[in-house]
């Protein structure tokens, strides 16, 4: 996956497709998508945005140390962490579809 500038930027690019969009929304992303299925890319993904991912799971009310005491290992919180985020982006971008829809 090609990263961007910001984990907001590189989420809005790779999240482009509504269809997609929406099976995350309704199945979790643990169901495998390209670009968060292997370990590799999600230590690169976690590795490359971890403070804007940090920001994105404090914003919930959570702390990383939240996500930590119910993980394992640490590959396990990273993907946790990653999954969070991403599906927190795609619920947010489904919203607006969605309202989007209604007013049309």
């Amino acid at each position: 996956m090609k990263f961007y500038p910001t984990l907001e930027e590189t989420l809005a690019r790779r999240f482009d497709d509504n269809d997609e969009v929406r099976d995350i929304v309704n199945h979790g992303i643990y169901s495998g998508f390209n670009g968060f299925i292997y370990n590799y890319e999600i230590t690169q993904f976690f590795t490359e945005f971890e403070d804007e991912i940090e920001d994105v799971i404090e914003e919930t009310g959570f702390s990383l140390n939240d996500v930590i005491s119910t993980c394992d290992t640490f590959m396990e919180m990273r993907i946790k962490c990653v999954y969070m985020v991403a599906e927190l982006f795609c619920m947010r971008k489904y919203d607006i579809i969605e309202s989007l829809v209604e007013v049309a």
